[in-house]
Parts: C-alpha cells; structure tokens; sequence
C-alpha cells in the first residue's frame, strides 16, 4: 500500500473522529430538560436526580388559572410539582383488645414531591406520619395515704379533704429535700394517686416511598393515566399496656380487693399496696415494592383524581416488654400512715419475628385551582395492611391486619 493511501484513509477517519466529538460532547454535558438524543437513549429516564432549573419555571404562582371549558381541556402540567394533605384517619384496635371492632381517629401529614418530563415521564417521592391514634383508658386509684403535707404542691394542707372527711391540721410545712418520687403527691390529683392506664388503641405509622412514573397518551374526554412502580417503607409502631393495683393484708400477706371509688373494710385495713405495670412495644419494619397509577382529569377549574397502590414487602418485628412492680409498704392503714418501704422490681423481655404483608391504597381528591399553579383540595383516603403485622401483647401475636380510613385536605404546587 502506498504512502499516499493510508495519508488519505488517516486523513478521512480524523475527519470522521472530529464530526463525532460535537454529538458526544453534547451528550455529556446535558443540562437542559430530558433530550432523547440521536442514539435513542434518554440520560434522565432511570434516575431520579435532575437540574432544578431544568424545566425554566416562571415563577408566575399566582397568576390566573389557566382553564378551558372546551374540548379535551388544558395539557396537563409539567416540571416540579409538590402537594401537601393533613389527614384525619380511622384506625382500627388490634385484637387483643375487647371493643377490637371499633376504631380511633388519628391526625398526620402527607408530602408529595417530584417532577414530570416533557418526555411523559418523572420521579415522584411520598413521605406520610400518623400520629396516633392514642386511645387510652385511665383510672385514678388512690393510694393507702392519699396525703402527705411534706409534698404538697398546690394549697395548704388545711385546704385538702381527706378520705375520711376531716381536714389537715399539720402546718404547712415545705417539702423536705430527698423524699423520694414515689412518695410524693400526684400533680394531676393533688394527692397521693395512682393512674391506672389500660392501652386501647397507641400507635403510629411512617412511610417513605419512591417511585417512577409515566404519562400515557390523553383519553378520551381529556383525562390521563399515570402508572408507576417504586419502592417503599414503612414503620408501623404498636404501643400496648395495662396497670394493676393490690392491696394486701400485712398478716396474711394475701391480696384484698379494691372497689371504687370507697374502698372495702379489708382494704381500708391494709398496709401494703403494690402497682404493677405490664407494658409493651412491636415496632414493624416493612419493606418492600409497589405498583400503581394515578387518573385525573381537569373540568374548568377543577382536577377530579384518584390513586391506587398495591404493595407487598416483607415485615421485620422488634419486640420489647417490661413488667414493673412497685410494693409499698406502710406503718398503718390510716390516712397519717407513713412509707416504711418502696421496693421496686423489673423484669424485660426482647424477641423479634418476620411475616409476609401484601396491603394497598387508594386516595380520591377533588382540587379547585385557586391561580396557574396552586390548588386546594380534599378527598378521601383508605389503607390497609393485610395479616402480618404485630400488634398484640405477646410475641405470638404477630399477625394481624390493619385499617385505616378517613379524610383529607391540603394544598398543590404545579400538579
């Protein structure tokens, strides 16, 4: 081969080599929204981290709402969106409990965050929080000494009616430093009480969720059909717990029963008391994926809505009991008797489980467009939990469902 041929075939591919530099320079240095570049691949399709100027917004939040009572209705949106709901949930009891049947309200908060391409495709994050529900029943026991003057907190000790009707006529001496705790009076009752706490309904639920979304084609009518598929995971904690009070007779050593609110003859005479409070906690980890899709469909003013999500994840359980008990032991069963003793006794248990959870979610929302990007809202939403998640007293009963359904209001930014 002579010179002259390999100069002219070095001479065309370092002409080749520099026409093919602009198109992959191109490519590297994207920054603007998604481009389908010449090679069919699309740099933003399978992540979800994008310029937040990439969409160049104009700010113009309140600007008048851009509608159309004619046709198919106005394009839906795109670029970064962001809503905000207060919900206001049913939440069913676990079973353990008699009234399992019923339910409690809880308040909480949802977040939506994310963005929709040009191209009809995006990212969208979800975070919810259930605070609650806290339904407790409490129960005020008063104690063998109600009163103690050393620790009062509120008034004279002349200004508090005792058990058997006569008043205090000790002086109002301050309270001595060091008295234990224990031995000092309730503030909620101004005397020396216990309150008895039976766990009915305690719990509370996080949950974070990503998920990649498409945009088909509008239908007919001018609505749109949203599917996604992301991950999701969600904390769902269990709080249960019931107290007992005894009294027990000092010769006998036997337990005497308390009626309320007047105490027996047996035990007004006895001389030792003992509360004991049998707590525990199920804190479920669930973790896993989900399938879904979002319809809506704008009319003037309004944006009609609705989500659906299937989910299943797998389930890991932490458990965490605690027993105390607390024994008082006094020089007499009168209202003056004195504490001799307050022994204290412990005892924990830790265990953890794993089951399979396959739930759902649908939410229905009506938005009114109030200016070009910002809606007010409210809808309904309902969630459930099939068997798997513990929320009994013991570390068998670790497979129950959970309900929850009620109200939504909030707000959108651009969606």
């Amino acid at each position: 081969m002579s010179m002259s041929r390999v100069t002219a075939i070095l001479a065309v591919l370092c002409i080749g080599w520099a026409c093919a530099m602009p198109a992959a320079a191109q490519h590297e240095l994207h920054n603007v929204p998604p481009v389908i570049n010449a090679g069919g691949d699309n740099p933003d399709l399978l992540q979800p981290f994008i310029d937040p100027m990439a969409f160049d917004p104009d700010f113009q939040f309140f600007a008048p709402a851009e509608v159309d009572n004619y046709g198919d209705g106005p394009e839906a949106n795109t670029g970064w969106f962001a809503t905000y709901d207060r919900m206001y949930l049913y939440v069913s009891r676990p079973n353990y409990v008699p009234s399992y049947t019923e339910g409690d309200f809880a308040w909480g908060n949802r977040f939506d965050l994310g963005y929709m391409s040009d191209e009809e495709h995006g990212w969208l994050f979800s975070f919810t929080h259930l605070d609650g529900p806290n339904a407790v029943d409490d129960l005020v026991q008063e104690r063998i000494n109600v009163y103690q003057s050393l620790d009062e907190i509120f008034g004279a000790p002349g200004d508090v009616v005792l058990r058997g009707g006569g008043d205090s006529t000790e002086d109002n001496t301050p309270r001595i430093p060091g008295v234990v705790i224990q031995d000092r009076n309730n503030p909620r009752t101004n005397q020396r009480d216990y309150i008895l706490e039976d766990y009915l309904n305690v719990a509370t639920l996080q949950s974070w969720e990503l998920n990649k979304t498409l945009r088909l084609n509008q239908k007919h009518y001018g609505s749109w059909f949203e599917p996604f598929a992301g991950f999701r995971y969600m904390v769902f904690s269990s709080d249960n717990n019931q107290d007992h009070y005894l009294r027990y007779d000092e010769e006998t050593a036997l337990p005497v029963p308390v009626v309320l609110p007047v105490p027996t003859e047996d035990a007004q005479a006895a001389t030792i008391e003992q509360l004991i409070r049998d707590s525990s906690n199920w804190t479920n980890r669930m973790v896993g994926g989900q399938l879904g899709f979002r319809w809506f469909k704008q009319k003037s003013h309004w944006l009609l809505s609705t989500d659906v999500r299937a989910f299943a994840a797998q389930n890991f359980q932490s458990y965490h009991s605690l027993e105390r008990v607390v024994t008082t032991y006094y020089d007499g069963a009168d209202v003056g008797a004195d504490v001799l003793l307050e022994a204290k006794a412990e005892r924990g248990t830790v265990g953890h489980n794993a089951e399979f959870v396959i739930g759902g979610e649908v939410r229905v929302e009506a938005a009114y467009a109030v200016s070009k990007a910002i809606s007010i809202r409210g809808g309904a939403q309902f969630m459930e939990f099939g068997t798997g998640v513990a929320r009994g007293r013991t570390l068998t009963d670790n497979a129950e469902s959970v309900t929850m359904i009620g109200w939504t209001f909030g707000a959108t930014l651009n969606r």
